[in-house]
């Protein structure tokens, strides 16, 4: 071919991307494009058109020899005669013959190869290049919308990103699964209750209205991990919330939510603060002993203390409202259970248990016992200020009594149906509300055992003694599935979550385990005393000790900072969520709490666009 004039190669260039639709059929050899090897292959499979038929492939002799037909001319004379010497008249019948035969036939393949081979390399270049775009496949725009969700939905952050800047045809399609964004986040444990993602919603649907709602999943999503980041990056620094409280000695127990702090202590009342501005809200008195167990569900808040009895408080008021007692000696801890969804009935529908709250107490008498815990939602405005005060035996909130244990009753942890309690006695229980009976006697510890936990997802618990040792129990069973040893000193604290089992001791440790094989995976040292406290997620741990309050980054296993610097007391609780922890220690022999808060509302452009942040 001859490539010299410029208007002649654009003609054979634009013939050549026209007949693409031919081409695209051989692109599974374009890899190792070997000319001569594929016409070897293929030449007897090929039915290349006769002499007759076509004068391109006949030979010279043919052209210019004589005929067998006597009565006349040849058909191979008469085409001679008019057989072009242009190399434009040549392409023109080549392009005429081309148009006549079947698209993607061996004929066609076989032009091809012949026409590639007198081709030079700047033209093969060009080719290659135009048949890459061609033959480029966008899987994105062109599969159906299950598929590319499906496929959307296995990727992290960082490639999704990736994808939105590829192309706005990219862009446009990936910003029409807005749920992508609400998957990651519960997929990466950054949210792990729809409540708690519904009220990010509506956080920054209120104050970002300029935004599209379906971008807001994306950026709850990116405010949750940045402020994630934070926590871990020691360049960043928090703001600090001291609440002094010289009421207040050795703290017992702590919750809090984005509304309330509530603090209980052995000075036998119980203080709720505002979490923003750490002003004293209310002062919750009545107990004539130390409060040692507590915990508030809504604006509804249970105690237990060394009075042996049981009350329930109105957090918005202020006041008590009910007194429950029954139990002989100190109530050492409680829980509360909210109705949860247990399975299906024949027609489908959710089984709920239990259909409302229910309060579950533990006590030094060896008993627990189960009440229904009356909710104070503000809508009764005739509620008195006298508390109802009654005993068990004619209280209509009082369900049933769960006995069995030897010992005092030192720990309970429970989900729907299923109520755990862990004993002096050196045996757990498995309880079952809706029968009041006891399904499993987990034996194996030889201490006093100060801690359970209930993995809901596993059905396993997980029991922590004085023997030193940790054991994970089969619920299905019964049964011991492991014996974690390391511990040297009593295993005082447990906490886990999906990923990681935490374990605190008096030895100074904390350890973590891998809760499916129960092999340790980091034990982390520092503390100088035993460990006093400790709280954890699937990201980092918190553990406090006598002067020390440590954060631990659970993917590396590595120390990442103090938290208080200024302490030399004890640190007695601690508290997180994903944006601030709360701690109640000592320093100069008064007790405070300090609220560490990894995103105020100065610095929290996500929420607040006007707010001058950082980042970091």
């Amino acid at each position: 071919m001859d490539f010299a004039h410029p208007n002649k190669k654009r003609h054979i260039e634009n013939s050549l991307i026209h007949s693409s639709n031919a081409i695209e059929l051989s692109a599974s050899s374009q890899s190792n494009l070997n000319l001569t090897s594929y016409l070897e292959d293929h030449r007897t499979s090929l039915p290349l058109p006769s002499p007759s038929a076509s004068p391109i492939h006949s030979s010279a002799e043919n052209l210019g020899g004589p005929s067998d037909d006597t009565n006349g001319p040849s058909e191979t004379a008469l085409l001679t005669q008019s057989y072009p010497t242009s190399q434009a008249d040549k392409f023109s019948l080549l392009t005429s013959l081309v148009s006549n035969l079947n698209n993607a036939s061996p004929e066609v393949n076989a032009l091809l190869f012949q026409l590639l081979q007198k081709t030079d390399k700047k033209a093969l270049s060009f080719l290659h290049s135009t048949l890459f775009k061609v033959l480029k496949k966008d899987l994105i725009t062109t599969l159906p919308t299950e598929i590319i969700s499906n496929i959307l939905q296995n990727l992290d952050h960082t490639n999704l990103l990736n994808c939105f800047q590829v192309s706005k045809k990219w862009s446009n399609v990936i910003s029409h699964f807005p749920e992508l964004w609400k998957n990651l986040i519960f997929k990466e444990k950054l949210i792990t209750t729809e409540d708690d993602y519904l009220e990010d919603y509506e956080l920054i649907k209120n104050n970002r209205p300029d935004l599209s709602v379906d971008k807001i999943p994306q950026l709850i999503y990116q405010r949750r991990l940045l402020i994630q980041k934070r926590w871990m990056n020691t360049n960043y620094k928090p703001k600090r919330l001291i609440i002094p409280e010289e009421s207040l000695d050795i703290v017992t127990c702590l919750q809090f939510d984005k509304d309330k702090i509530a603090v209980g202590s052995d000075a036998n009342h119980i203080i709720i603060c505002d979490t923003e501005s750490g002003k004293l809200l209310k002062t919750l008195r009545g107990h004539n002993g130390g409060v040692w167990a507590m915990k508030f569900y809504k604006n509804t808040l249970a105690s237990g203390a060394t009075d042996r009895s049981v009350r329930i408080w109105d957090i918005e008021r202020g006041v008590c409202t009910h007194i429950f007692r029954g139990h002989t000696a100190t109530v050492r801890c409680l829980e509360i259970i909210e109705p949860r969804q247990i399975g299906t009935d024949d027609e489908g529908n959710p089984i709920i248990y239990p259909e409302a709250p229910l309060l579950i107490t533990g006590a030094r008498d060896n008993a627990l016992y189960v009440w229904k815990l009356p909710i104070n939602d503000g809508k009764n405005d005739k509620v008195s200020d006298v508390p109802i005060d009654l005993h068990a035996s004619n209280n209509p909130n009082f369900v049933t009594v769960l006995r069995g244990h030897t010992a005092a009753v030192r720990a309970v942890t429970g989900y729907a149906n299923i109520v755990i309690s862990g004993s002096y006695d050196s045996t757990a229980r498995v309880w079952d509300l809706r029968t009041g009976e006891c399904k499993w006697i987990l034996k194996g510890h030889t201490g006093n055992i100060y801690s359970c936990v209930y993995d809901v997802k596993r059905n396993r618990c997980y029991t922590g003694c004085d023997d030193n040792t940790l054991r994970v129990w089969d619920l299905n069973t019964g049964e011991t599935i492991a014996i974690l040893e390391g511990h040297q000193s009593l295993v005082g604290l447990i906490t886990s979550s999906d990923n990681v089992l935490v374990s605190a001791a008096a030895d100074s440790t904390v350890r973590l385990w891998d809760p499916d094989t129960g092999q340790t995976k980091k034990v982390f040292r520092g503390h100088r005393s035993p460990i006093t406290c400790v709280a954890s997620d699937d990201y980092k741990v918190l553990s406090g000790s006598q002067g020390m309050l440590k954060l631990w980054d659970v993917q590396t296993g590595a120390f990442v900072r103090d938290l208080a610097n200024d302490v030399d007391g004890a640190v007695w609780q601690v508290a997180f969520d994903y944006r601030r922890c709360v701690a109640a220690m000592q320093r100069d022999n008064t007790t405070f709490i300090d609220v560490t808060d990894f995103c105020p509302a100065e610095d929290d452009p996500w929420a607040h666009p006007s707010s001058l942040a950082t980042t970091n």
